[in-house]
């Protein structure tokens, strides 16, 4: 199969999406289930790491509790699954509009919600309002990138509609890797250098009434507006 083929050139990571059930049928969800956990049995198996994406809408808030169950359960059984990214989309960036629940509807969940040891070790939430600082590191250039199919390369897709003489990083098919890791890491740099100067000069706390406008410090999603 594919993912064979896949694991036989021994990447270092495998990515896998795994969202909580929205609109969709609780027997195509279970599918889509059975055929992600195969291939973390087949990366534990392999012994290469796994890290899972999944991202919680207004639609599937309500399945997210069974989510972190299922998320609990794999994490114990697959200790190849080290990471998991659960995200609290961006309407930026979306064909669909309103696809983030609202702010009261997340926090109540966000109050009640507790996790195992095992999950607390693995799980990471981004763009969420209990788990955010303000200003919050950016990740865009030192451990996140967006490549697009034909090879251009950005430090986010948050970034990847606006010039390109100002974000465009490189193409991985014109240039080396090398080359463009060096901008990407130049451009995770200068952001972080920014950040630290701004907090210097400006007072930024959660109750902060501009805090819808800064969206709590990711750069992007405001550059993105």
């Amino acid at each position: 199969s594919f993912i064979d083929v896949l694991i036989s050139l021994k990447p270092r990571a495998f990515n896998v999406s795994l969202d909580p059930r929205g609109a969709e049928l609780e027997e195509r969800y279970d599918r889509h289930v059975k055929a992600v956990e195969n291939v973390i049995s087949k990366c534990q198996t392999a012994e290469i790491e796994v890290k899972a994406t999944g991202v919680i809408t207004r639609e599937s808030l309500r399945n997210c509790n069974a989510y972190l169950n299922l998320l609990d359960r794999l994490s114990q059984a697959y200790p190849i699954l080290t990471s998991i990214y659960i995200t609290n989309p961006y309407d930026i960036g979306y064909i669909k509009t309103n696809i983030r629940s609202s702010e009261e509807s997340l926090r109540k969940w966000l109050k009640s919600l507790s996790l195992s040891k095992t999950l607390e070790k693995v799980v990471k939430f981004i763009n969420f309002p209990r788990f955010n600082a303000p200003l919050q590191q950016c990740m865009a250039g030192v451990k996140l990138m967006h490549l697009e199919p034909l090879g251009n390369d950005y430090p986010c897709h948050l970034l990847a509609n606006l010039p390109k003489e100002t974000f465009l990083m490189g193409n991985l098919v014109d240039e080396s890797a090398g080359e463009i890791k060096k901008r990407l890491s130049d451009f995770g740099r200068r952001t972080e250098e920014a950040i630290k100067e701004y907090k210097k000069n400006e007072t930024c706390t959660t109750k902060c009434k501009e805090m819808q406008e800064c969206r709590g410090g990711c750069i992007a999603e405001l550059l993105s507006i």
